[in-house]
């Protein structure tokens, strides 16, 4: 585990991911500037890729675009936060392949009626499953990135506005890769997690303001030899960030599973 005392930047787990996935086979191309390009044009078609390379693709569904009240009958839209990583067949975290620019910078603003400045806000309920595997502890004790130590903008950009694609290059022959995606809405309250819930009761996500449902964790196996895999609902990340766990209990959700529609994981032919 990596602590911000440890001096261990984000620069450097970056260059031990790609050694890493280089060990796996893997390695990782322009997922950015991709992204960046992607969502700013909407566009919904398949990226341009070499033979082998590996597409991880994301289908909205219809609770992408979450609706929150302002005042006077107005409301504003927002889209989920999202990580995707990738895992060894063993289960020990590789890295980051991409993660949104709030998420990865402490990039918060606050909610209405939320008395508090944009940076002083940490939602460490947003992606605690993905937070905790990467397991760099911020001064404060949590796990979510900090603006002053953010991710690197080579895995990040803002969160797409819809369908979406990245693509990881084999560098050869592979074995079995572990893939997956977490997402979660704020303010996404329901009855098993209401916006009323007290710290330490059960449904609580971060009070008023919190993430409501949590985040819902999707994976998926991949090897060279295999066209295609659609990625699986697995569980939920922890409801207030507490840990890192994926409950795979999942009678307290119910809109967030409309979040995304599919998610799935291609080698180019």
């Amino acid at each position: 585990m990596e602590t911000e005392r440890e001096g261990r930047d984000e620069g450097g787990r970056r260059t031990r991911l790609a050694r890493n996935l280089g060990r796996s086979a893997v390695t990782i191309v322009g997922i950015a500037a991709i992204l960046g390009t992607m969502a700013l044009s909407g566009c919904r078609s398949s990226l341009e890729l070499n033979r082998g390379a590996i597409e991880i693709s994301v289908r909205s569904g219809p609770n992408w675009d979450h609706r929150h009240p302002l005042f006077l009958g107005l409301a504003m839209y927002t889209q989920p936060q999202i990580a995707i990583w990738a895992e060894d067949a063993n289960g020990t975290y590789l890295g980051t392949l991409f993660v949104t620019k709030k998420s990865a910078t402490q990039g918060w603003l606050p909610s209405v009626g939320e008395n508090v400045q944009a940076g002083d806000i940490r939602r460490p309920e947003a992606l605690p499953a993905w937070s905790h595997r990467r397991g760099v502890v911020y001064s404060d004790g949590l796990f979510m990135p900090t603006s002053a130590r953010p991710v690197v903008d080579a895995v990040t950009a803002a969160t797409p506005k819809g369908d979406f694609s990245l693509a990881i290059e084999p560098a050869g022959e592979s074995g079995t890769i572990r893939l997956f995606a977490e997402f979660n809405q704020s303010l996404d309250f329901n009855d098993a997690y209401p916006e009323g819930a007290k710290r330490g009761e059960a449904g609580y996500s971060g009070g008023k303001f919190g993430s409501g449902q949590p985040s819902l964790v999707y994976e998926a196996d991949l090897d060279s030899g295999t066209d295609g895999v659609d990625f699986v609902l697995v569980g939920h990340g922890s409801a207030d960030g507490s840990d890192g766990t994926i409950d795979p209990d999942l009678s307290g959700i119910t809109g967030a599973k409309r979040i995304v529609d599919r998610v799935t994981a291609r080698v180019v032919r």
